[in-house]
């Protein structure tokens, strides 16, 4: 996985959007024949892990989601708070949140970087085909596919999803407990 990321990032930031400063690639790639087929290479290698990721995305958030929740209902539930519940809880949350984040990045830059070949120098003709090209882009992104995609407002809906739930944990529990 780290491998996948480490090629994959410098490559949308950096190697792939034109006008830009100490590239690692030679300037030829940028040239809109073979920019158009590097990154469709990049687009089947991307696929190809996303569905190898994909599997284990959707399981890790939902667990996690889990362990936060049990975390917090349980920390607020007793009367001597556990330091160890709120570390842990604090822990899971920043390493979802930091993850959620990233993920949401590349998409974005994925996106700006696919958008960046508007303004490549190149004549009439091959600004023509790139942006036939540019159009049929897939966005690359980190997704389960069909029911899970990480963008960057997925950090913020599973933070909420995070404090809601714990709320609506303890007035269940209370509503129980006055039964």
């Amino acid at each position: 996985m780290y491998v996948f990321v480490g090629v994959m990032v410098p490559l949308i930031m950096k190697e792939f959007r034109p006008n830009q400063s100490n590239y690692m690639t030679s300037n030829r790639m940028r040239r809109p024949y073979n920019l158009m087929r590097a990154y469709r290479t990049v687009e089947v290698v991307h696929v190809m892990g996303i569905d190898l990721i994909g599997k284990l995305i959707l399981p890790y958030y939902t667990v996690a989601g889990q362990f936060i929740l049990f975390c917090n209902v349980s920390a607020l539930r007793e009367e001597s708070v556990d330091i160890v519940l709120v570390l842990f809880s604090l822990i899971a949350q920043t390493i979802a949140f930091i993850a959620l984040e990233f993920c949401g990045r590349f998409s974005m830059n994925a996106i700006a970087t696919v958008n960046s070949w508007k303004y490549l120098n190149c004549s009439y003709f091959d600004k023509k085909c790139l942006n036939k090209f540019r159009k049929s882009c897939i966005p690359l992104r980190v997704e389960t596919k069909g029911y899970f995609v990480i963008k960057r407002l997925t950090v913020i809906k599973f933070l909420r999803s995070i404090v809601r739930g714990t709320f609506r944990t303890l007035m269940a529990l209370n509503k129980t407990q006055r039964l």
